[in-house]
C-alpha cells in the first residue's frame, strides 16, 4: 500500500477560506449598523430623561415645592420651566458638558 499523508487538500483549504470570507463580509456590515443603532438609541434614551426631568421640575414649580426639590434650578416665572443650572447640578458651565449640551438642544 502506498503511504498517504493524512491532512486537508488545497482545494479544500480554499473552500473554507472562501466561506469565512463571505460569512466576515456579512457580519461586519450588520455589526456597524448595530453599533450606531445602539448609539442613536442611547441618545434617545438621554433626550427623554431630559425631558422627564424637566417636566417633573416644572411640576415642582406648579405645586410650590421646587425652592426645597431644585435648590440649584432657575426657573422662569411666567412658564414654570428650568432655565438654568448651576454647578452643583450639571457640572461646569461650559460648551463641553454633555449635560447642558443636551438640555440646550431640547429647550432650544
Amino acid at each position: 500500500m502506498p503511504d498517504r499523508k493524512s491532512g486537508f487538500t488545497l482545494v479544500e483549504l480554499v473552500i473554507v477560506i472562501v466561506i469565512l470570507g463571505i460569512l466576515v463580509g456579512i457580519a461586519i456590515p450588520r455589526y456597524i449598523g448595530l453599533r450606531a443603532k445602539a448609539e442613536e438609541a442611547a441618545e434617545k434614551a438621554v433626550v427623554a430623561n431630559v425631558k422627564e426631568s424637566i417636566a417633573l421640575a416644572h411640576a415642582s414649580f406648579k405645586l410650590n415645592t421646587y425652592e426645597t426639590e431644585y435648590s440649584g434650578v432657575a426657573f422662569n416665572p411666567t412658564s414654570g420651566y428650568p432655565t438654568a443650572l448651576d454647578d452643583a447640578d450639571a457640572g461646569p458651565v461650559s460648551t463641553s458638558n454633555p449635560f447642558l449640551i443636551m438640555y440646550w438642544r431640547i429647550m432650544g
